[in-house]
């Protein structure tokens, strides 16, 4: 992050991050190996798209967790979906908040839904107050 950062900028640049990236892979190449050029402005928006955020994520779980040697595409696969995840499952759990300690038109509302009925996809029941209700009425 730049110190001279606008207020109003974004605070993660996916442009600042892909000419860091770049950098560092000039530092880290083989003597003989070609440096692939860096993405065009043009091409890099200034800010983070819901899809280019999920890549980001994605590409530093990579770095973090990589597949293990000498395993085979399917457990490499498996790896994977234990070790990815995305902005939607952050999205997921305040929903799931939200309705638990509000209930479900808070969280309709909040998550920006024109029906409840979608807001059930990202908001899990909570089950727990499903059993209080039963040990309250009897």
């Amino acid at each position: 992050m730049t110190p001279d950062r606008a207020a109003s900028a974004p605070l993660f640049s996916p442009r600042e991050a892909e000419h860091e990236r770049h950098a560092l892979a000039s530092v880290h190449r083989r003597p003989n190996q070609k440096l692939n050029p860096p993405m065009s402005d043009r091409i890099v928006g200034e800010r983070y798209s819901t899809a280019s955020y999920r890549r980001a994520i994605h590409r530093a779980l990579g770095e973090a967790f990589p597949v293990p040697d000498n395993t085979t595409p399917e457990h490499a696969k498996r790896w994977w979906k234990d070790h990815l995840w995305g902005p939607n499952r952050l999205r997921h759990n305040a929903g799931t908040f939200l309705r638990r300690e509000f209930g479900i038109e808070v969280a309709r509302a909040i998550l920006g839904h024109s029906s409840a009925v979608t807001t059930l996809i990202y908001a899990e029941q909570d089950e727990r107050r499903a059993v209080q209700a039963i040990a309250k009425v009897g």
